[in-house]
């Protein structure tokens, strides 16, 4: 009776988180933008293993932040949400599109093998303002892993313990 009780108030909470997150995109005017976000986050945001954000200002990770990630999973037994900036131009979206997507997809697979779970968004706004969100959006984040040098988010105040990773 007691499991039943305790599945039952998870079950609620997830979907009073789920409005929450989808009240403030909506209260930004995002409509389409908050239901997305519910549904792609839903997967992480229930999963009981503790998070880690790995974070580029660049269109790709590096090997070496990837293999990183790919240690703390095996490690940890953590869940990852990789963000990747978006690429500046349509040109160059066009002959990157094929090497961005393999990094992040060959991330996906070590994880797979742990049973964890890996998204990837790609962000818009600034790292830090991205990460800060998603901390917000996403609970049980533990620390984030950036690739990108201390002085390009230096002025950057982050609720949780960051390591760098260059390129």
């Amino acid at each position: 009776m007691k499991k039943r009780i305790k599945e039952g108030m998870t079950k609620i909470s997830n979907i009073v988180e789920n409005l929450a997150s989808a009240v403030a995109y909506a209260e930004m005017g995002c409509r389409d933008e908050a239901l997305r976000m519910v549904d792609l986050l839903t997967p992480i945001r229930q999963s009981t293993h503790p998070k880690i954000i790995l974070a580029t200002n660049e269109p790709t990770f590096c090997d070496s932040a990837l293999h990183y990630a790919a240690g703390l999973v095996e490690r940890m037994h953590c869940d990852v949400l990789a963000l990747t900036a978006e690429i500046p131009s349509k040109r160059k979206q066009t002959n990157l599109a094929l090497e961005n997507q393999e990094p992040v997809a060959a991330l996906h697979r070590m994880i797979q093998w742990e049973e964890a779970i890996c998204l990837h968004q790609t962000i818009q706004e600034g790292l830090c303002q991205a990460i800060q969100h998603y901390c917000k959006l996403v609970r049980d984040v533990r620390f984030a892993v950036i690739q990108a040098h201390e002085d390009e988010i230096a002025h950057c105040q982050l609720p949780i313990p960051v390591f760098f990773v260059h390129a």
